[in-house]
């Protein structure tokens, strides 16, 4: 049967940490799910896999806002090491929820540009909560 697509244009997303949206600071955010197996081959040949590993990541392109007290650059160099809910929703799709561990963002860039730090937050698996 066939199933027509609606691609989602990702713009006017809300971006939460906590009650502060930070969706002005963010050129990009990204879950990405990452998973590592381990295999072992018998000289007979069999072979065994296991999943070792499960890991989620939220990645982000922050812009580096360095004099805004405010800004999500300094919430994260200054909260490093914190564990905070994350809300990221696009509009008229489901809300995804998870909880990230803050990391420092990178400082500096290119000469004559705004400056972005990519951050690359170790997250729990995000939770799909259908739209409002």
């Amino acid at each position: 049967m066939f199933k027509p697509a609606n691609p989602h244009v990702f713009k006017n997303v809300a971006l939460n940490f906590g009650e502060d949206g930070y969706e002005a600071h963010v050129s990009s955010a990204v879950f990405t799910p990452k998973s590592s197996t381990a295999s072992w081959t018998g000289l007979n040949g069999q072979t065994h896999t296991d999943d070792i590993s499960s890991e989620n990541t939220l990645d982000l392109a922050v812009v580096q806002d360095l004099a805004n007290e405010d800004s999500l650059w300094n919430y994260l160099f200054d909260n490093a090491g914190t564990k905070v809910t994350v809300e990221l929703t696009p509009p008229d799709a489901p809300t995804f929820t998870a909880e990230v561990t803050l990391v420092k963002p990178t400082i500096g860039g290119k000469v004559n540009e705004f400056n972005e730090s990519q951050v690359s937050l170790p997250s729990s698996e995000p939770v799909k909560a259908p739209a409002a």
